[in-house]
């Protein structure tokens, strides 16, 4: 029993101070335009520790309607696609919601779409 207890103390610890690690190290650094300039710290949603580490360049985009990403983006007109072959990715900044459940769901469609489809 108390060995059982001691590896339900490990696993938990170690999840813990996964979450730690991984909030304590992400930053923002917009650079452009000049009235947002500055280092903010953020959340990624990766759904998971993420095993990477280094920089992202791109064109950021915050969405006026739909900020806390709860609804399809298509019903706003919204579209991420960059606006030339060949141009800077676009990071989509959301809010953090009361709807998690759904964007999770959303995600998890995603993926099982992704992963299952063939090429």
């Amino acid at each position: 029993m108390l060995r059982l207890l001691l590896i339900w103390a490990a696993i938990l610890g170690c999840c813990h101070g996964q979450s730690e690690v991984s909030r304590r190290n992400s930053l923002l650094k917009v650079m452009s335009p000049p009235e947002l300039e500055g280092t903010y710290g953020c959340a990624s949603a990766d759904f998971g520790f993420p095993q990477h580490a280094g920089s992202m360049t791109g064109v950021v985009v915050y969405p006026r309607p739909n900020t806390m990403a709860c609804m399809n983006f298509d019903d706003f007109g919204i579209s991420f696609r960059s606006r030339r072959a060949g141009g800077p990715p676009v990071i989509l900044l959301v809010d953090r919601g009361v709807l998690t459940s759904i964007r999770t769901k959303s995600a998890t469609i995603w993926r099982e779409y992704y992963f299952s489809s063939p090429g």
